[in-house]
């Protein structure tokens, strides 16, 4: 970031204090929204720079593989060990604050990857003309003025780059913003607040450091962020947050999920499917939303044939250590295996679904006609409102129904149901069955 002259304030000092603080603020599972607002402009100012950090790491890593990758405004690196374990050649990050960069270090020497990444503690205004392959920076020409932003543009060249801007707009959300900044920061430091550019604006200081062809890739999940990208960087597809989340937890899933209230409630919920399955056999068994194959030792006593495993994320079906089963990454409610199968389990994914209802035919046209299917949801009570929350903070939206719901789904989808169970007080386990 820029230094900006000034006797009674410098920006170095402000992110020296700040960066680490709004790292965790912004970055943290738990949600934060601007309480001085009225009830309507209410926004939760976190929700849009996760979403950030994740077009990021899906633009980002199916590029970086033999290449160097330059993070402008890196602050403590928070993407760093991940692009250097997608294959990076080198990793290079460049702060001003010596907090920021100090950080950062750290991180790279917790993880392991610190001999291929360079961290710098300079302004990016400042550098020596560098030349790279891969350049992005997330939140940093918010706080550039045009002249600084043309700058930066013109010292670092990239084959391939991306860089958030927040667009100017006439939004609730940005008028939340715009008055939120103003209290934030505004008050102490009128010079220094963040800023807003409109496409036009940014397609030319773009222009004029020789930038032409730039795109523009928006977001809903980015509310008025957006970013400015050379063509071969690619924001195509959509956004999905569950196989975000999935995917970055896929690491460790089994071993964080073996203790404490954990492996309770992993512990009832394993008993109550083993009760139905207890003594059956079945040919063919499809688990929808496998995750890291925690009831694979149930679906192998059960199995007299083959295992067929679908989730996702394609990090939780790599971490099934069983190579003697089938897997298949595949979006759930488009899912067509175009094969029926004797037993289903879905277990913990209906929450998960846009359309529970549709999902549920879904699993229905895949079910043999002596077949059996397990769904496995939570339950719409006060208890599950820290699900709800959990998940919010990754960008998730799950529903919870009750049991009627779902009976309701099933009978629509041509099923019946044949027994139902409570494994807790926060959900339910039906056996479904075709009608």
């Amino acid at each position: 970031m820029p230094e900006v002259k000034s006797k009674m304030f410098s920006p170095v000092q402000f992110w020296d204090k700040k960066i680490l603080g709004w790292e965790k603020a912004k970055y943290s599972r738990s949600g934060s929204k601007l309480s001085m607002l009225p009830v309507s402009l209410k926004v939760d100012v976190n929700k849009s720079v996760k979403a950030r950090l994740e077009f990021a790491r899906r633009a980002l890593l199916p590029l970086v593989r033999d290449r160097v990758v330059v993070e402008l405004g890196c602050g403590s690196a928070i993407l760093a060990p991940e692009i250097l374990r997608a294959g990076a050649r080198r990793y290079v990050g460049i702060d001003f604050s010596k907090t920021a960069i100090e950080a950062a270090q750290q991180r790279v020497t917790a993880m392991g990857v610190d001999s291929k990444a360079e961290l710098l503690c300079q302004d990016v205004c400042g550098l020596e003309p560098l030349e790279t392959d891969v350049c992005f920076s997330l939140g940093l020409t918010d706080w550039l003025d045009p002249l600084s932003l043309k700058k930066m543009l013109e010292k670092v060249r990239a084959e391939l780059f991306f860089h958030s801007f927040s667009e100017k707009r006439r939004s609730l959300s940005q008028i939340a913003h715009r008055l939120y900044v103003a209290g934030a920061y505004g008050l102490k430091n009128p010079a220094y607040t963040p800023r807003y550019y409109s496409e036009v604006e940014i397609r030319g200081r773009f222009a004029s450091a020789g930038l032409t062809s730039a795109e523009i890739f928006r977001s809903a999940e980015l509310s008025f962020g957006s970013f400015i990208h050379s063509q071969g960087a690619s924001f195509s597809g959509k956004f999905n947050p569950v196989e975000a989340h999935f995917s970055k937890a896929a690491a460790g899933y089994n071993r964080k999920t073996q203790g404490g209230v954990w492996s309770f409630m992993k512990h009832r919920e394993f008993a109550a499917v083993h009760s139905l399955l207890q003594g059956k056999r079945f040919n063919e068994i499809l688990d929808v939303g496998c995750g890291s194959g925690s009831y694979m030792p149930l679906l192998k006593n059960a199995s007299s044939g083959s295992i067929t495993l679908v989730d996702v994320s394609s990090e939780m079906l790599g971490s099934v250590s069983d190579q003697t089963v089938e897997r298949c990454q595949a979006d759930f409610e488009t899912l067509d295996l175009r094969k029926k199968f004797d037993l289903i389990v879905c277990l913990g994914v209906l929450e998960f679904t846009v359309h529970p209802s549709l999902f549920v035919r879904r699993l229905a046209l895949h079910l043999a006609p002596e077949g059996r299917l397990l769904l496995l949801f939570p339950v719409a009570n006060s208890w599950n409102q820290f699900y709800k929350l959990y998940h919010a903070a990754h960008l998730i939206d799950i529903k919870l129904f009750s049991p009627s719901d779902v009976v309701t789904f099933a009978q629509d989808s041509g099923l019946k149901l044949l027994r139902q169970e409570f494994p807790l007080p926060i959900n339910c386990l039906v056996e479904l069955a075709l009608a």
